[in-house]
């Protein structure tokens, strides 16, 4: 009876780091306000080879459904400056994004249509700019 308890323990033990577990964190700018919509992805360290990705949540948060083994965590997001971190555990923490600079300033479009004329008889068109 007591042998059939240790193999039962030993059993259930080998496979709890088999179970899948998940990498957590939140996404928030410099001024600590939840980034929604932001690109979290899981990268294999020695290739960099996608291997899973989330969105963030409205309220900034995150669920990889993935264990870290050592990758790296990539962090994108329009308007914001790419963060690579290196994955350590499940949870990564607040992850905070600066914003780029280099944002595109105005852009104004301006167009005019050619004016046509029609001569006499309707036979010619000259276009005039």
């Amino acid at each position: 009876m007591n042998k059939k308890l240790i193999i039962t323990v030993l059993c259930l033990s080998a496979m709890t780091p088999m179970m899948a577990q998940n990498i957590i964190g939140k996404v928030m700018n410099t001024k600590g306000e939840p980034l929604a919509f932001a690109n979290v992805v899981l990268l294999n360290r020695t290739d960099s080879a996608f291997v899973k990705g989330a969105v963030s949540g409205e309220d900034g948060s995150f669920v990889i459904d993935s264990s870290c083994n050592g990758g790296i965590i990539k962090v994108t997001s329009v308007g914001y400056k790419t963060i690579c971190k290196d994955c350590t555990g499940e949870n990564v923490g607040i992850i905070k994004m600066e914003e780029d600079s280099k944002m595109l300033g105005e852009v104004v479009a301006k167009s005019s249509l050619p004016k046509t004329i029609l001569k006499n008889g309707g036979n010619h068109c000259r276009i005039r700019t």
